[in-house]
């Protein structure tokens, strides 16, 4: 379900300048699943024993629009703000199993429960042919640098411009003014890297955000195993999972920052200029365990894909119109 509203302005992106038409409304998508697994039989998926995970996730989209008509220019300008907000939930492994003669861990350090380990996010404009332009695509890349206090920036500058042409003494004039709109956001990625991934070509925006300790989050967990020594303390008959990083089995936030450029030539007769972004979130979760406990295996690996599709139509000339 999304929801649209033209309140949370952010700072930087409203006009100082007056006689700016511009426009500023925002959507949140919010999708949530519980997660099983059939290591764990029918009488422990539920309380008492809890042998499952809420997973939860919410994107919010935010679009800035203007009209840049001066100084020559004949366009109008789309910034795209989107934040994040990834919870796996309570690990299986933290959860109580209730019976016998006392509580013990669900799953001890045998497995950790479902926890992300890769994210694609990406979004592009339905138009993409002549007179159209991706003109900015934030975060870049950033390394992994296991500290507390590895921040990582999404940003975004641009000017428009207002006014027209007047008569001068030596002829036309430019009596336009312009001014900056920009964005900018750091969060903390410890433990986890992003590549950009932003097609220019196609217009698109995209970022991979993985992680990066104790094991490579891109690697193809199910069909290349030969990352699995890196997932495991091993020494002795029983291979213990290593913990995760935290932003793999707690909340993760990223913030990702685009903007477009649409030539005015592309309004329709009527006079508007629709378009759609169409975007997504795809989640890779993972459960690593040593199933021993349940005999059938050690060593293994259950993928999961978390899909969150969105589509955001409107007109770009209506919006523009809105301040």
């Amino acid at each position: 379900m999304a929801d649209r509203s033209d309140s949370g302005i952010g700072e930087g992106l409203t006009p100082t300048v007056s006689g700016v038409k511009w426009g500023h409304f925002h959507q949140t998508t919010n999708v949530s699943e519980t997660l099983y697994h059939e290591w764990f039989p029918p009488q422990i998926q539920g309380p008492p024993g809890n042998g499952h995970q809420d997973w939860s996730a919410q994107i919010s989209r935010e679009y800035y629009i203007y009209e840049d008509f001066g100084h020559g220019n004949d366009e109008y300008l789309v910034v795209y703000r989107e934040d994040g907000i990834i919870t796996p939930g309570q690990l299986i492994s933290e959860k109580i199993l209730t019976g016998g003669d006392h509580d013990s861990p669900l799953c001890g350090d045998l497995c950790k429960g479902y926890f992300h380990h890769k994210i694609e996010a990406f979004v592009a404009p339905s138009l993409t042919g002549d007179g159209v332009s991706l003109t900015s695509s934030s975060p870049s890349n950033a390394n992994n640098v296991t500290r507390v206090d590895n921040q990582v920036v999404s940003t975004s500058s641009d000017s428009i411009s207002i006014g027209g042409n007047g008569e001068g003494p030596t002829g036309d004039v430019s009596v336009s003014t312009s001014t900056q709109v920009w964005h900018g956001v750091s969060f903390d990625l410890t433990d986890w890297n992003v590549l950009e991934q932003t097609d220019v070509g196609a217009r698109k925006a995209a970022w991979l955000y993985y992680q990066g300790q104790a094991w490579d989050g891109r690697a193809d967990l199910t069909r290349d195993f030969s990352w699995w020594e890196a997932a495991y303390n091993v020494g002795g008959g029983w291979d213990d999972v290593k913990l995760p990083p935290s932003l793999s089995r707690t909340t993760l936030k990223y913030h990702n920052t685009a903007s477009w450029r649409f030539k005015r030539r592309l309004t329709a007769p009527d006079g508007s200029l629709r378009v759609s972004f169409s975007g997504g979130a795809n989640v890779y979760m993972i459960m690593i365990a040593m199933p021993q406990f349940r005999n059938i295996g050690h060593h293994q690996a259950t993928p999961r894909i978390m899909p969150i599709n969105w589509n955001d139509q409107f007109d770009i000339v209506e919006w523009a119109n809105k301040k």
